[in-house]
Order: structure tokens, then C-alpha cells, then sequence
């Protein structure tokens, strides 16, 4: 299972008013990224196998899911960490808000309030500290 850690991060608005709040990481080890990696290549490699009998069409799936199939579980092997989500106080109508974000997105990032619809900043926290 994935160790979940959380870093503190600072929510700042247009008018650079500034909040405290922490982002949720998911952590993998290297086994379960291997899992992970492994999975996904036996995904492609079952779509592969299924897609045999799609006539015509399986000239471009077959191959298609046998090649992708190794790039993609390299890729994903290489993955260390994955954010799952936000959470803190809106620095503009000061109510709390939480932002479930995709796994691939990275900080610095601009993202909307929720409850108001601002636009606020998520950015790391340089000292570390709430």
C-alpha cells in the first residue's frame, strides 16, 4: 500500500492574500510500483488478446496494445508519487475548501474556489511549516 504523506502548502488569491493548507501525496515504494507497472502491462497485453477477433480493426489494436503496453508500465514504473488532493481556506471568502486533484498535477498550479469560484494559487510551502 502506498505511504500517504502531507505537505504544507500556502493557497494565495489574486489580491495576494495568503492561506495555509496541505496536499495529500501518495508515496510508492519500489515493489508497489512494480505492481502497479505490472498490472498495466497485463492490462494492454488482455486488450491485445481481446481485440484479436474485431475484424479489421485488429491489425492496428493488436499491435497498438503489445507495444503500448511496455512504454506504459516503464512510464508508470517511474512514477514515485502522486498527489490525491488539497485542502485548506479559501483566502478570498475564507471558507474551507477541499480539491481533489489528478494524480499527475504538479505545484505551482492555479485552480478556482469552490464555494466563490476565484481563482487561487496552490504553491509549496518554502519553510515547511503551518
Amino acid at each position: 500500500m502506498a505511504d500517504i504523506e502531507n505537505r504544507s502548502i500556502r493557497i494565495i488569491d489574486n489580491a495576494g492574500a495568503v492561506q495555509n493548507g496541505s496536499l495529500t501525496v501518495n508515496i510508492y515504494s519500489k515493489e508497489e510500483r512494480l505492481k502497479r507497472a505490472v498490472k498495466l502491462l497485463l492490462l494492454c497485453w488482455l486488450l491485445a488478446l481481446a481485440s484479436v477477433p474485431i475484424l479489421i480493426a485488429h491489425f492496428i489494436l493488436v499491435p497498438g496494445f503489445l507495444l503500448a503496453g511496455p512504454i506504459l508500465a516503464y512510464r508508470r514504473y517511474h512514477v514515485m508519487e502522486s498527489v490525491e488532493g488539497a485542502h485548506g481556506k479559501c483566502p478570498t471568502c475564507l471558507k474551507d475548501i477541499d480539491l481533489p486533484l489528478d494524480a499527475g498535477q504538479r505545484l505551482p498550479m492555479w485552480t478556482y474556489c469552490p464555494p466563490s469560484n476565484d481563482p487561487i494559487q496552490l504553491v509549496e510551502d518554502p519553510d515547511g511549516s503551518r
